[in-house]
């Protein structure tokens, strides 16, 4: 029986398009993803299966040769209609697919679970799918570990979608420094044809020189960063695989007992949400650069704020006997903004002071008015910051360490994330240290809300619209 077409196809197919996937050659991270889906459940076929207009394609595949099959034969097709896993014990006794050419001849189905590749918009790509020439009933532990699997799916495929556009941002870039080459040449020939403007000439010459030395050299540490940015991917990639793959294969023994099959579980879900948050970090810095990351504009008490942050790391803080010191002044004041951003301001500062500070170790917060605006100060006693490293500690894929077998994980984004909520609320961000083990401090400036500043009900601003509106004074009525 052929499926009947998904709700909104129009926009699943758009959707699908988006990440450029369809018909690209294999890739290792999808591979090793099916070929641990096959382990785990002990099927001769697994699959990673992508649903268009007109077929099945299989980005990855164990088990089979063929690489696409027509959508009337598609047990996939059926998978995508549903958000949950579509799980078929025995096809035979399935009145959708008794029928069914791949059951009835090759490959000669018998069972088959799809688990669906969701969007964040809530569109169904196609199925992490695993078969069988036999009937056969999945554990829950293995149902849970092939959710887990689908999920790291489309982390990969969102991951795959913004190193295709770093790519072509970096190709954009070449052909501007090429042109500007160009330009510079046509220019160097006006000047020599120019002789009794000499001297201007001259002058110009050394200016023009001295850009393209300077574009150079930006080129050349872009490209470094570039490098160095996609070892830490690839090592922040690996480590959560490395643990999943590890606990599948114990849990494949079935000789774990309860609680520790329940760790293992917890394990893995801890992998793959290590590796959404990547995803959730490039794709801040992407909202922020395009000014699409949407703010929620209201008075903000800034110190249920801080104390919610505080709240999210004690656990943390506690596994390394870190004392946690909060200094907070209640009559600080309110300023205007979003909590939520707010909040992810501190926790990321407080979540870097715990990171970089040694056990048993101290971290103070304090918030408090001064100066006419609100401050808040995260102090902490760790390894401090290298000076000559100081006026990057907020670029964007930086990090003092930047080797991808350096000893604290990350992408080097939290802090440039800060920095750009931070401005768009006003105000201003910086970083102290008196050098290397010497702990640093980061302290955060906001300007107070003016009175009867704040709409009654919080208002949806656009980053850059509301970013102009804070400098300029004013603020949207409600």
């Amino acid at each position: 029986m052929e499926a009947p077409l998904p709700d909104h196809e129009a926009a699943r197919l758009a959707a699908l398009r988006h990440y450029q996937i369809l018909d690209t050659e294999p890739e290792v991270a999808f591979d090793d993803l099916t070929r641990l889906a096959a382990h785990i459940c002990g099927t001769p076929i697994a699959l990673i299966s992508l649903v268009d207009e007109h077929r099945q394609w299989f980005k990855s595949r164990v088990g089979i040769s063929i690489t696409q099959t027509p959508l009337a034969v598609s047990f996939c097709a059926h998978a995508i209609l549903e958000p949950t896993p579509l799980i078929v014990s025995d096809a035979l006794e399935d009145a959708r697919f008794a029928t069914n050419p791949s059951v009835t001849g090759e490959p000669w189905i018998r069972f088959y679970a799809g688990f669906p590749l969701v969007t964040a918009q809530g569109y169904s790509l196609g199925t992490l799918c695993v078969l069988d020439r036999v009937p056969r009933v999945l554990s829950l532990e293995q149902v849970t570990a092939l959710q887990a699997l689908a999920r790291q799916v489309m982390t990969h495929l969102e991951l795959r979608g913004n190193l295709v556009a770093l790519a072509q941002t970096m190709a954009e870039r070449e052909q501007a420094e090429t042109e500007v080459r160009s330009l510079n040449t046509q220019l160097e020939q006006r000047v020599l044809e120019r002789t009794a403007q000499l001297h201007l000439a001259n002058r110009l010459k050394d200016e023009l020189l001295l850009r393209e030395q300077t574009a150079r050299r930006e080129a050349e540490a872009t490209n470094r960063l570039k490098d160095e940015f996609l070892a830490v991917i690839s090592h922040e990639l690996r480590t959560p695989l490395s643990a999943i793959l590890g606990w599948a294969e114990l849990l494949r023994t079935g000789q774990l007992d309860a609680a520790t099959s329940a760790d293992a579980l917890e394990t893995i879900e801890h992998s793959a949400l290590a590796q959404v948050q990547l995803i959730e970090d490039l794709l801040d810095v992407s909202r922020a650069i395009t000014g699409k990351l949407p703010l929620k504009a209201w008075q903000v008490n800034l110190v249920p704020v801080i104390e919610a942050a505080l709240a999210a790391v004690t656990l943390a803080a506690e596994a390394k006997s870190i004392h946690v010191e909060a200094i907070l002044d209640p009559e600080a004041g309110l300023v205007l903004g979003d909590a939520d951003r707010l909040q992810q301001v501190v926790w990321n500062l407080l979540s870097n002071a715990i990171k970089f500070t040694p056990q048993g170790g101290q971290v103070r917060v304090r918030l408090e008015r001064c100066q006419g605006q609100v401050e808040i100060s995260v102090q902490d006693t760790g390894q401090g910051i290298p000076q000559e490293f100081l006026p990057h500690v907020f670029d964007r894929f930086r990090q003092a360490d930047s080797t991808s077998t350096r000893a604290y994980g990350g992408l080097g984004l939290g802090l440039a994330v800060v920095r750009h909520l931070v401005e768009t609320h006003g105000g201003s961000v910086e970083a102290a240290s008196a050098g290397q083990g010497q702990g640093a401090t980061f302290t955060i400036r906001l300007p107070l809300a003016e009175v009867n500043s704040s709409p009654q009900h919080p208002e949806t601003f656009n980053l850059d619209v509301w970013s102009r509106m804070l400098l300029s004074g004013r603020t949207k009525n409600g």
